[in-house]
């Protein structure tokens, strides 16, 4: 049950990412003040199919299609602010 909202979060966090890409550490410093821990979160990400890349995660883009506003706005969650620059700093 509580891995089912863990990967709720996750799921709409990257969603409302731009790209569905974001720093893992930005994905673990939410989810923990909204009270799950790493290891849940990480365990949600491997069960939605999240392609971790050293310290960056990407919904599947198709997962990412199959979603739709309504989904995410029920999640109640705000926008992510990470840039293109931070991807790119992190990734390259």
């Amino acid at each position: 049950m509580f891995t089912k909202k863990a990967e709720r979060f996750v799921e709409g966090y990257l969603y409302r990412a731009r790209g569905h890409r974001v720093l893992e550490q930005s994905v673990l410093a939410e989810g923990e003040r909204q009270g799950f821990s790493a290891r849940t979160l990480r365990r949600a990400g491997k069960a939605l199919g999240v392609r971790m890349y050293r310290d960056l995660w990407e919904l599947d883009p198709g997962r990412a299609a199959e979603l739709t506003a309504r989904e995410i706005a029920s999640l109640g969650q705000r926008p992510v602010p990470v840039t293109e620059r931070d991807l790119t700093r992190q990734v390259g």
